[in-house]
């Protein structure tokens, strides 16, 4: 698939701020709403974006983090079967989000910051739980 060069650009800021939590099971990348002016790219120019770093050795899981405005942030999770992302997104965000085992998506309102904190640590408590 032929992409443009604002695509390129967003992946390339996205993996240069790429975060994981202490356990390293936990990987997750942010497009900001300054990420997408600065780089002249769109939300829509997202895909395939989290399956660059969702494989890396040791993640469990991946959250792609979109901020699509100052109060609303969309995210794209994967996992590699450790959990069910599906559930977590429809359990984080009811009636919001949903998906399968190793896919899913959801909104939640808030800043992109308070929403972050939230689903990391929903995510490691729930990774938590099954150790």
């Amino acid at each position: 698939m032929v992409k443009p060069f604002s695509a390129i650009q967003l992946l390339a800021g996205v993996l240069q701020h790429l975060q994981r939590d202490a356990s390293g099971e936990i990987i997750w990348g942010v497009i900001t709403q300054e990420l997408l002016r600065r780089t002249h790219s769109r939300l829509e120019e997202d895909e395939g974006i989290i399956t660059q770093y969702a494989f890396t050795r040791g993640t469990k899981v991946a959250v792609l983090f979109k901020e699509v405005s100052a109060s609303e942030v969309k995210m794209s999770f994967r996992s590699r079967g450790a959990l069910d992302v599906g559930q977590f997104a429809h359990y984080i965000s009811p009636g919001q989000g949903g998906g399968h085992q190793r896919a899913a998506g959801c909104t939640l309102q808030g800043t992109l910051p308070e929403v972050q904190e939230r689903v990391i640590a929903a995510l490691q408590e729930e990774l938590q739980h099954q150790r």
